[in-house]
């Protein structure tokens, strides 16, 4: 998912495109460290993974509204695209959480309906 962002990127100022790929990867360590666990027991596994999506949709809309101020506009560009690269690293951390904890829920629930190994689901 991330590999297109240097070529996106490149569409911004040098300065927006580098500090908002560093304000994602910042963004999204925090959240999996210290958020994502609290935020994804409080919430549930089906919302979690709902506002994990949701959130993650704001760094492309932030992203296209930083192209359209143009280059012209750089801090105008890092301000937008760190906003949504903020929201996108946040909901990441604790969209990928949630999806590994019901991706092994549903193999655990496979298991015990099917009469299966569990290690034979998830291989």
């Amino acid at each position: 998912a991330i590999a297109p962002v240097p070529l996106a990127t490149s569409c911004l100022d040098t300065d927006a495109g580098f500090i908002g790929n560093a304000v994602f990867c910042t963004c999204m360590l925090v959240s999996s460290l210290l958020l994502s666990v609290p935020a994804t027991s409080a919430a549930g596994l089906k919302a979690s993974i709902l506002a994990g999506m949701s959130g993650a949709a704001a760094l492309p809309a932030f992203f296209a509204v930083a192209v359209a101020v143009g280059r012209e506009a750089a801090q105008a560009q890092v301000l937008l695209y760190s906003c949504g690269a903020c929201s996108a690293g946040i909901a990441s951390g604790v969209l990928w959480t949630a999806q590994g904890a019901y991706f092994s829920r549903t193999a655990d629930l496979m298991a015990r309906k099917s009469a299966a190994e569990r290690s034979e689901l998830t291989s």
